[in-house]
């Protein structure tokens, strides 16, 4: 992932250099974007939930690499056993419900979210290295270890 998103940036340093608590989440999500994902506070544009075009579409939950249940332990969704190297990465395949829209939609980039909501917060986000278009009932998946966070 590029960036940190203006939220979590926010709370690290809160949390280093003014002591206020931050917890962390209980559970992960992965999002896709239609556009370059923004790096502001608040709910973010440009997500595919905010569009009519693939009305099945949900986030899927990094733990269980499904947008189908979730579950409250989080650490089972990147690497075991903990972060190295300043990075971590997913540890299961991440597999998108195929789109049921009526035309095709195409897939600029990722988020990480620490819930399945809008009201939800972005964490990190990038573009993908290569678009994506997907057509009606096509399924879109990410690779054990092919979405990487690093610190640098």
């Amino acid at each position: 992932m590029a960036k940190f998103s203006d939220y979590l940036e926010t709370r690290l340093l809160n949390h280093i250099f003014r002591q206020d608590t931050y917890a962390s989440p209980t559970s992960i999500f992965i999002g896709l974007f239609t556009v370059a994902p923004a790096d502001v506070l608040g709910t973010p544009t440009g997500e595919v939930l905010s569009t009519s075009q693939w009305s099945n579409y949900g986030r899927v939950d990094a733990a269980n690499g499904d947008g189908l249940t979730t579950t409250a332990n989080t650490i089972t969704g990147w690497e075991v056993p903990n972060a190295t190297g300043g990075s971590t990465s997913n540890a299961k395949v991440i597999t998108f419900a195929a789109n049921n829209g009526a035309t095709a939609i195409t897939i600029k980039g990722i988020g990480i979210f620490d819930g399945n909501s809008t009201a939800a917060n972005l964490l990190f986000h990038s573009l993908l290295a290569t678009e994506k278009t997907l057509l009606t009932g096509d399924v879109l998946s990410f690779g054990e270890n092919s979405i990487t966070v690093t610190l640098a």
